[in-house]
């Protein structure tokens, strides 16, 4: 799809996006551009696997199964990496915020890097995204630390770090506002490592 949107002059993402399945990394970095995909949890679906292997040896028959495979989370690669949003004052704020996310950024880094006062940016955030500057960079950290717990094996504090907050309680106290859970018990329910 990618090779035919670029001999029909089709720009991804601003026009159409892609994402693929199985996030095999050779595959999708390879993809020009680089292709987004849904990362699929293999270690419980090897577990299901086992099972049934369990009950197969022990002389069990079984019925045919099908095994799904649930989804971990998706990897955000060029193919999808767009700021739906129509204000170019958000859209340049955004972009500043995922560039710089793993910095200890805060709301008056965003103002200034755009050059926008702080009241018209959070009023156009809240236009545009539903949201204030500070829950946006709040939102990008998390979606950022739910990769890592579930393609890592950092420590919670190493995970805080590299999202830019100065310590982990900073990290398990925003993850537990937006996710409504702890960062151990979502790495536990979507790893896959």
């Amino acid at each position: 799809i990618a090779q035919v949107c670029l001999e029909k002059n089709i720009h991804i993402p601003e026009e159409i996006t892609l994402i693929g399945v199985n996030n095999d990394e050779q595959v999708c970095e390879l993809a020009t551009p680089p292709l987004s995909s849904v990362a699929l949890n293999d270690k419980i679906t090897g577990f299901q696997m086992a099972e049934i292997l369990d009950q197969l040896m022990a002389g069990n028959a079984i019925p045919r199964v099908n095994v799904l495979t649930q989804p971990s989370h998706i990897v955000e690669r060029q193919s999808t990496d767009i700021i739906a949003v129509q204000d170019s004052d958000v859209a340049n704020a955004v972009r500043f915020i995922r560039t710089q996310l793993r910095k200890n950024i805060g709301v008056a880094d965003v103002t200034r890097a755009t050059a926008v006062p702080r009241r018209t940016l959070e009023r156009k955030f809240k236009k545009n995204l539903q949201k204030t500057i500070h829950q946006a960079i709040t939102h990008e950290r998390i979606k950022l630390a739910e990769q890592f717990l579930v393609t890592t094996r950092m420590s919670i504090t190493q995970i805080a770090t590299q999202v830019g907050y100065l310590n982990n309680g900073e990290l398990i106290r925003n993850f537990k506002k937006v996710k409504k859970t702890t960062p151990l018990a979502h790495r536990k329910h979507y790893s896959s490592i």
